[in-house]
């Protein structure tokens, strides 16, 4: 049934979702306590964090910021 949608109707609901997702986003990123307290997010993989441990150090950080 999805086949049968005209293109035109589509292209509408992928405009739509990606103005959806952008306002989703968006909000949720000038809400979230790290915006709001200037924290910068931990990156949780990168050259430094080649153990378990170390990506497990990266998590916990992470955690500790979003609470």
């Amino acid at each position: 049934m999805m086949a049968q949608i005209p293109a035109k109707s589509w292209l509408g609901f992928f405009i739509w979702l990606a103005a959806g997702l952008v306002i989703y986003f968006g909000y949720g990123y000038s809400n979230s306590k790290l915006a709001k307290t200037g924290l910068n997010m931990p990156v949780l993989v990168s050259h430094n964090a080649t153990t378990p441990q170390r990506f497990c150090t990266h998590v916990v950080a992470l955690w500790r910021c979003v609470k």
